[in-house]
């Protein structure tokens, strides 16, 4: 059982994010792996690749 302050921070995050999960083939798929291991933020990355296509 978690402490009040984890199961508040829990309820927070589930009632104001959404998360996706995403699945990059080793084999076929080696640029796109090492794309998103040399940028620092990787959620921050995505999210300014979506922005950025949404403004198009």
């Amino acid at each position: 059982m978690g402490t009040r302050q984890t199961i508040a921070s829990n309820k927070y995050k589930k009632k104001t994010y959404k998360r996706y999960l995403l699945q990059v083939r080793k084999d076929t798929q080696s640029d796109i792996i090492e794309k998103l291991e040399s940028v620092k933020s990787k959620n921050a990355y995505i999210l300014s690749l979506i922005q950025n296509d949404l403004k198009k």
